[in-house]
């Protein structure tokens, strides 16, 4: 009689909600790099060499913090074993998938109980950590947005006065001078 295979669990439904979200976003074109890159950063997090390592980042901070930075890691491992030629339209977004892969991997480890924040925090975390691998200091990106045309940059609302200024009164002509037009 063969073994029978243990059922896989299922990710957390927020996790799959974010999977999902992203992966509905990757272009048509990017959707075969895309899957290869989510599968190459798979085999990377769970292969025998690199379980330390795992053990080591998991370890290292906060668990949102830990996945953010690790799939950071990830990415730039990915990138220096393709020599830089990884699609990067289909590299962010295989990268907020592996963060949701690293967060499912450390609840099912009972190291942390997801909330929408945490999951937000992980994928601004990896957002923040894969910039710096790639060499995108703030001083850089800070310099790439100053050449952006200010029509095409993210606009911020405008902040709220904290009182409003009474209404400007019209201009009163000086005293003794008749309005003009007036006889």
């Amino acid at each position: 009689m063969a073994a029978q295979k243990k059922p896989a669990q299922q990710k957390n439904p927020l996790l799959e909600q974010v999977i999902q979200a992203v992966s509905a976003k990757v272009a048509p074109d990017q959707k075969k790099a895309f899957d290869r890159i989510i599968l190459a950063g798979m085999r990377l997090m769970y292969a025998d060499e690199t379980e330390a390592m795992l053990k080591k980042q998991i370890a290292s901070a906060e668990p949102p913090i830990a996945a953010g930075q690790g799939a950071a890691k990830l990415v730039g491992l990915m990138l220096a074993k393709s020599k830089g030629t990884a699609p990067m339209k289909a590299m962010m977004p295989g990268g907020v998938v592996l963060t949701c892969e690293a967060l499912d991997f450390m609840e099912k480890a009972g190291k942390v109980q997801l909330t929408p924040d945490i999951v937000s925090e992980a994928v601004q975390e990896f957002g923040s950590a894969v910039l710096q691998v790639i060499g995108v200091t703030p001083e850089k990106l800070e310099q790439m947005m100053a050449r952006i045309p200010d029509a095409q940059k993210p606009q911020q609302p405008e902040p709220e006065p904290e009182q409003a200024a009474p209404p400007a009164q019209p201009a009163q002509p000086p005293a003794g001078q008749p309005l003009i037009g007036a006889m």
